[in-house]
């Protein structure tokens, strides 16, 4: 009983830590300047929004240090230097995703198209080309500095420590829908306010959402994201791993999303087209391996 009261409160303070500072600079700083042009104000934006990333892994070290564990922070964290295979395996998986997305934003009634800078260009082999460039360009981000970024903060924390707190009561796989849970909440007063879901650039492609429905298919998705993040975590052992999946999709989510045309609730970078396709990639995935979570 004492080890799960210890446990309990370990769980408490970490999700405080992460879920109380997010929220007061979302009402603060982050939803005010959520829709300016000021460059001024983007420059703002992403600081705010780069100290909101770092929550999880303050959150991390916080309970770390509570227990005195803090000089294991390396292998709690899941901070194990990755092989060249595997981070070929993470960004082909975030590349395999947006891929799969298109086709399922198709059959659930969007349109492919040329949205944003890609409507502008005449050429199709000009056009392919510069996509291929793109693609190959958010690989290389995701397993760099777009890795860093996401380690430094989402993976470490949620694929990092939580996981290890997590895993232990309840299993891996209801790990993963639990901590995908708590992703998607975590940016609920962005999302509502329409964050993933009201792309500048591209109004003419997509039909934007916000509120509540926006909220639930982007819990969705990040429920989703979280079985691939997760089964990148487990199988290799490492959050830089995982981290490198995650940047590759912030690096080419934006890019997918001028490829199509149709409700921002279906198409990428988050719409159910995305939370269907990670699914069921994880599926394959687990198939071709061989390998079940407890």
């Amino acid at each position: 009983m004492k080890g799960q009261h210890k446990e309990t409160r370990d769980i408490t303070i970490y999700l405080a830590i992460a879920f109380i500072p997010a929220y007061i600079l979302d009402y603060t700083l982050l939803l005010p300047l959520l829709h300016s042009t000021n460059p001024l104000n983007q420059v703002f934006f992403l600081i705010g929004a780069i100290v909101r990333m770092m929550l999880p892994l303050i959150a991390s070290l916080t309970v770390l240090y509570l227990n005195n564990r803090l000089s294991e922070w390396r292998t709690q964290l899941g901070l194990i230097n990755p092989n060249i295979r595997n981070l070929l395996l993470a960004g082909s998986s975030a590349i395999t995703l947006y891929t799969m997305a298109l086709v399922f934003s198709i059959l659930f009634g969007s349109k492919p198209s040329s949205c944003g800078f890609l409507a502008q260009m005449t050429s199709t082999i000009t056009k392919a080309s510069l996509i291929l460039v793109l693609l190959i360009l958010g690989i290389l981000a995701g397993s760099t500095v777009n890795m860093i970024v996401a380690v430094g903060g989402e993976e470490a924390g949620w694929r990092g420590l939580l996981l290890n707190m997590l895993s232990p009561r309840i299993g891996i796989a209801n790990s993963a829908i639990v901590i995908g849970i708590i992703w998607g909440l975590w940016h609920a007063p962005l999302i509502i306010a329409g964050y993933n879901y009201s792309l500048p650039g591209i109004e003419s492609c997509i039909v934007p959402a916000k509120g509540l429905v926006a909220l639930i298919v982007f819990t969705l998705t990040t429920i989703s994201f979280t079985q691939l993040l997760v089964w990148l975590r487990v199988k290799t052992g490492s959050t830089l791993v995982s981290a490198a999946a995650h940047g590759t999709i912030n690096a080419v989510a934006g890019l997918y999303s001028l490829l199509i045309s149709g409700s921002a609730l279906i198409t990428p970078p988050a719409g159910l087209s995305v939370a269907a396709s990670a699914s069921i990639l994880v599926i394959i995935l687990k198939q071709l391996t061989g390998k079940k979570d407890d």
